[in-house]
């Protein structure tokens, strides 16, 4: 699927198949940077769910490449799906008129395990529960209270109801053409700091560092280390100074 640019999931998550997505991925985001292109990408998503921690991984990766990603919801979409088909490029996620989604908190099977291992076990998974409350949050117009609700149980939605929750942006499924291209990417002046993959607030406080950094090259760190010091000093020179006593003539 190199030359198409479409990227099918139609089994449960595991770790081989979000290896073989991520590999897929940014194999599209590397020759595009080698070719200065910008050529979309094409998610059809028809899954169950799977393991929660691959899966972020490819939610990870997907919103911090570049490419314009379609993704596009078939037949039934569950569980970490749910989270890879709200982690598609804005105004470009889609599901089918048929479409069922679900929502449901992680869980783990805990069964015939020691203690001290259920109580591993129960934390790890409560924070990734709210590791997926926050994502959701910061996918859909959603506040955390109302997902946490709607994680409690198993929840179905159509179409219409994951347009309104904020999964999913239009009903139907978009016409693929081929060579579909964008823009070129946009190379940074200097260094490589737009094609790291960091969150774009760490690289606009990095740029603004910088800009610090040139407008005063002497930083007023040291000024501060260098007035403490002094203070230090005279600290230490004033311990060391004898205290007169006045003495009271006969």
């Amino acid at each position: 699927m190199s030359i198409t640019r479409c990227l099918f999931l139609g089994q449960a998550i595991t770790t081989n198949i979000a290896g073989l997505l991520l590999t897929t991925l940014h194999y599209y985001y590397f020759t595009d940077v080698a070719e200065y292109r910008n050529r979309t990408i094409f998610f059809y998503i028809n899954s169950c769910g799977g393991a929660l921690v691959p899966g972020l991984g490819i939610f990870d990766a997907m919103l911090q490449l570049k490419e314009i990603i379609y993704t596009i919801g078939l037949g039934i979409v569950a569980s970490t799906a749910t989270l890879l088909l709200s982690g598609g490029t804005y105004s470009f996620r889609y599901t089918a008129p048929h479409n069922r989604v679900l929502i449901h908190q992680p869980r783990a099977f805990l069964r015939d395990v020691p203690a001290w291992l259920f109580i591993k076990n129960a934390y790890f998974v409560q924070q990734l529960r709210k590791l997926v409350v926050q994502c959701y949050c910061m996918r859909t117009p959603q506040n955390a209270e109302f997902i946490e609700k709607s994680l409690d149980v198993y929840t179905f939605m159509s179409p219409e109801e994951a347009l309104d929750f904020g999964l999913v942006d239009r009903i139907g499924v978009p016409r693929w053409r081929p060579n579909m291209e964008e823009p070129p990417f946009e190379f940074p002046e200097e260094g490589n700091e737009g094609f790291e993959i960091v969150p774009e607030l760490f690289l606009q406080q990095g740029r603004r560092a910088r800009r610090r950094r040139r407008k005063n090259p002497n930083p007023k760190v040291k000024r501060l280390v260098l007035v403490g010091r002094r203070k230090i000093k005279d600290k230490t020179d004033n311990k060391n100074k004898k205290i007169e006593t006045p003495t009271s003539d006969d």
